[in-house]
């Protein structure tokens, strides 16, 4: 932080920024599918709006800086008559390491979006990107920025941000946008008064075990097909590299009603609903910012009878603090950004 930061005035009270941010991003939507080549004839553009907040212990820890924010994203697409508009609104967490006016960013959000435009089988029977209006959001950002002085931020990166309702609702091959962006931040609190000592408690070097799991409904094809019950447990365990920052190896264990149907229709036989259990091993990290919480891992299955998404996934979730080791969590498990299935559920955690 600047000088500004540590002014003086006995009895003024020091005021935590308060950062509003402006992006504008531009790119085209990927084409992981063959039914979506259509909609990469056009480029797009996407705008971004966020107000965000400053971690206490910034610059405490390790030379890293935390914050977190929220924020509107608007898009057009690439073909309004098809896809619609996108109206979305992510919370995100923000790890940057800076030096000196330079830092790089790291920010991943998961939120919910609209879309204006979805699969009608009646009006809109071309759109197989998106089934449903209400959809999950995600936000991965990388960026560098540039802060001359405590009230202004220049920022220049990539952004990835995916659309999908996680098979709740077919079709559902989800809307996959990298882009580049530039943006503007500005402090809306004039920094006055002295930071006070900041008291962290030494949570480094600690281990930790716990349990994850959540359950939700999918959709397969044909459309307005029955709704199938999934479900995801994980055991855990987690290594905190700094405050609020950890490694995580979990133990998945993951079942869908879905998978039966599906393997009958290829005319496998299923003896038990304990045969499409899929069980995999992942990789990834979490980070807290208060109560809120963000995690994410990469994992391979060793077991699956259903085998058609291959075998990689990958498991982004959300997490809000209720009591001393139990979060609320929603759950978004994919197959390189093909949703499998979204869902809520909890988390508890033992510290050693």
């Amino acid at each position: 932080m600047g000088r500004g930061l540590f002014a003086t005035g006995r009895d003024t009270a020091y005021r935590k920024p308060v950062w509003l941010s402006a992006r504008y991003a531009y790119g085209f939507i990927l084409p992981h599918h063959k039914s979506m080549e259509r909609f990469t004839r056009n480029h797009v553009s996407l705008y971004e709006v966020a107000v965000s907040f400053n971690s206490e212990f910034s610059d405490k820890i390790n030379g890293f800086h935390f914050n977190s924010g929220t924020s509107y994203l608007y898009s057009s697409l690439s073909d309004t008559r098809i896809l619609g508009d996108v109206h979305a609104v992510v919370p995100w967490i923000r790890q940057a390491y800076r030096i000196n006016a330079f830092s790089f960013s790291f920010r991943l959000g998961l939120g919910l979006a609209w879309v204006t435009h979805p699969f009608d089988l009646e009006t809109n029977f071309q759109n197989t990107a998106i089934g449903s209006h209400l959809n999950a959001a995600i936000l991965i950002n990388s960026g560098l920025n540039f802060k001359p002085d405590d009230r202004w931020v220049w920022s220049a990166g990539l952004n990835f941000i995916h659309f999908s309702n996680g098979s709740t609702k077919q079709p559902n091959y989800g809307i996959n946008l990298p882009l580049i962006y530039a943006g503007i931040s500005y402090n809306l609190v004039k920094q006055q008064g002295i930071r006070p000592a900041i008291k962290i408690d030494s949570v480094t070097g600690r281990f930790y075990i716990g349990l994850q799991a959540a359950g939700g409904i999918k959709q397969i094809f044909p459309v307005n097909g029955p709704d199938y019950f999934t479900m995801l447990a994980a055991p855990y365990a987690g290594y905190r590299f700094t405050h609020g920052f950890s490694g995580l190896l979990a133990f998945d264990i993951s079942y869908s009603a879905s998978d039966i149907d599906y393997l009958k229709s290829k005319g496998l036989i299923v003896t038990s609903k304990n045969d499409v259990i899929k069980t995999g091993l992942s990789l990834g990290f979490n980070q807290n910012y208060g109560p809120l919480g963000l995690s994410f891992r990469f994992g391979y299955y060793f077991h699956q009878l259903e085998d058609s998404d291959g075998p990689f996934y990958d498991v982004l979730s959300l997490s809000y603090r209720l009591l001393k080791g139990l979060d609320g969590r929603i759950m978004l498990k994919t197959h390189f950004a093909r949703a499998d299935f979204v869902g809520a559920g909890f988390s508890y955690t033992f510290d050693f």
